[in-house]
Parts: structure tokens; C-alpha cells; sequence
């Protein structure tokens, strides 16, 4: 991974919400693993959209 020294202007408030709740020790890490999170969930409603009525769900209780 390429890594880039931007400024950003960011809300401390979310940024410190970010890294609390995702246990990072900087903020750097928090935007980070915040942007990567992001990045993964779209992926996933892409792949569900392309996928979406091809799959089977089995009802593992009963």
C-alpha cells in the first residue's frame, strides 16, 4: 500500500469516536481501518446486489 501525507479537515469529535470504538492507538490507524471498514461494506452490497435471488438459505434449526 502507497502511503500519502494528506491534510484533512475532520471533526476531532468523530475522529475520537472512530478510534475509540475500533481500539486504535492513533488516529491515523482510526481513519485507516474506518476507510478500509467502508471500502469492505461496499464491496459486500455489490456482491449481494450481483448475487441477490441466487442464493439458497437453509434453516440450520429446524
Amino acid at each position: 500500500m502507497q502511503i500519502r501525507k494528506k491534510t484533512y479537515l475532520l471533526p476531532q469529535k468523530l475522529i475520537s469516536e472512530v478510534k475509540r470504538t475500533c481500539g486504535a492507538k492513533t488516529e491515523t490507524e482510526a481513519i485507516i481501518r474506518a476507510m478500509e471498514e467502508f471500502a469492505f461494506k461496499k464491496q459486500m452490497i455489490r456482491w449481494h446486489q450481483k448475487n441477490s435471488g441466487r442464493m439458497r438459505i437453509r434453516n440450520l434449526y429446524g
